[in-house]
């Protein structure tokens, strides 16, 4: 086990080495996105749809639409921006 002491050390090092890049109201105000939950949920549903036989079947639509999701990412045409922002719950709208 791990010296609790020494991880409340590292966690303020860490903070402190990295304050000028936590700034999320202004990330907010531009519109970016101030977690990884996104990055992560997709990663989970790509492995769902895709490395999981036992999973894959369950679903009528298979990998599509991560699929279509992955070819907005790289489209470059701001399709994924644009529906990111029109969706429902979005704070920016």
């Amino acid at each position: 086990m791990r010296d609790p002491r020494r991880l409340v050390a590292e966690a303020l090092s860490y903070l402190g080495n990295n304050q000028s890049r936590m700034d999320a109201p202004r990330y907010r105000c531009a519109g970016l996105p101030i977690t990884s939950r996104l990055v992560e949920s997709l990663v989970g549903e790509f492995n769902a749809r895709l490395k999981s036989p036992q999973k894959f079947g369950n679903r009528p639509d298979g990998p599509e639409p991560i699929l279509q999701l992955r070819a907005a990412v790289l489209s470059e045409d701001h399709r994924l921006e644009r529906f990111c922002a029109q969706r429902p719950g979005c704070p920016y709208r």
